[in-house]
């Protein structure tokens, strides 16, 4: 080979390195191609931010590593003050009581295992998560396979997540969201919670199931009314193919404020190992109620109940179908005994009871209705 071939090799040669070099490096900045570590809570930085590296050994969090918090380190109360995406966060058996807030612009989204809590008779019963409110809102996000307490220990303890009201006009409420497979099926208590405004004008906390999200019989889901004259209340939706069990309750509005709203939507349906109770208003206010609504091509399968409101002038708790949703018992064992819908009257003059309400071409079928 000539000395011109071999300046011509050894160009090409360079240039295959370079394109090599950056495909490496491209490579190693793609999602799944680092290995997770494991990270610790230290809690030995100069702020509860998670954004300072002080607080963590050996290291700050990385896209799919796995967290850890146990023991009693200091800033037991610490906030997500940035985009963080997690593999896990497990709470260890020493682990004290933590209260972990997601600020109102930043967002906590789960990839893998979820949130684990793992303590034993020496730390916290639960553990409690918070989606602040804020100009955007805090989320926490489960995506993929992940969830709460997943795995076959049965000894796992609670885990409390709330999605936060705002408090100043224009502000949104935080939002919990378990999206794709995510499920809560294997927690044992769990309690989501979605919180109302306090001011009108300001956005309340919302609990968001789509895609095939499931929600366990063990899991109880609170939806707080508003606490003051007009604020909105929190909400709870369900949409795509997503399916519900457990308890869902709904409160009403407080000094004026709106009552706690639930939606299914899509092909949502609902398991009997659950139960909807829908509050009365507890003021005047036009919509102090809390109301749950199926549309669509929902499904309903457990029982409900539709309280009496608390004071004269308001309404009763509602329950709507619309579309072609259904009112379904369809397939479910006889031995279980009746599905009913409670609409339980007034005890106080001029208090309207709860309302039951079919609407479009929405249907009742199966053997074990009741109203």
């Amino acid at each position: 080979m000539d000395e011109r071939s071999v300046s011509k090799a050894r160009g090409i040669g360079r240039r295959v390195d370079a394109l090599l070099l950056a495909l490496l490096v491209a490579m190693a900045g793609m999602p799944g191609t680092a290995v997770a570590a494991t990270i610790f809570w230290s809690g030995t930085g100069f702020s509860e931010r998670w954004s300072d590296a002080g607080n963590w050994s050996p290291r700050l969090p990385a896209p799919g590593d796995d967290v850890v918090f146990t023991g009693a380190p200091a800033f037991a109360t610490n906030t997500v003050d940035s985009n963080a995406a997690l593999g896990s966060l497990t709470f260890g058996a020493t682990a004290q009581l933590f209260n972990i807030h997601v600020a109102g612009s930043s967002a906590l989204t789960f990839t893998a295992l979820g949130i684990q809590n793992r303590t034993g008779s020496g730390g916290s019963i639960r553990q409690q998560l918070f989606a602040d409110a804020g100009a955007t809102g805090g989320t926490i996000t489960f995506a993929n396979a992940s969830g709460i307490n997943l795995g076959t220990s049965q000894n796992d303890r609670p885990v409390d997540l709330t999605a936060s009201g705002a408090s100043v006009a224009g502000q949104l409420g935080g939002r919990i969201v378990f999206q794709d497979t995510s499920t809560t099926i294997s927690s044992t208590f769990t309690t989501l919670r979605a919180r109302g405004a306090s001011i009108a004008g300001a956005g309340g906390g919302e609990i968001v199931f789509r895609d095939q999200a499931v929600t366990g019989g063990s899991t109880g889901i609170v939806v707080d009314g508003g606490s003051g004259s007009g604020a909105a209340g929190g909400r709870v939706t369900f949409q795509d193919n997503t399916h519900a069990e457990g308890a869902l309750i709904l409160l009403a509005g407080e000094a004026g404020g709106l009552g706690g709203r639930a939606t299914f939507g899509g092909l949502a349906t609902t398991g009997f190992l659950g139960s909807i109770d829908n509050a009365g208003g507890s003021s005047a206010t036009s919509g102090s109620e809390a109301a749950t609504t199926f549309g669509d091509t929902t499904r309903l399968a457990l029982t409900v109940q539709n309280r009496a409101a608390t004071i004269a002038g308001a309404r009763g708790g509602r329950l709507e179908l619309s579309g072609t949703a259904s009112f379904d018992t369809t397939g479910i064992a006889t031995g279980l005994g009746a599905l009913p819908i409670y609409n339980l009257g007034g005890t106080v003059a001029g208090a309207l009871g709860g309302t039951t309400v079919f609407r479009d071409d929405s249907f009742i079928r199966g053997p074990q209705n009741a109203i």
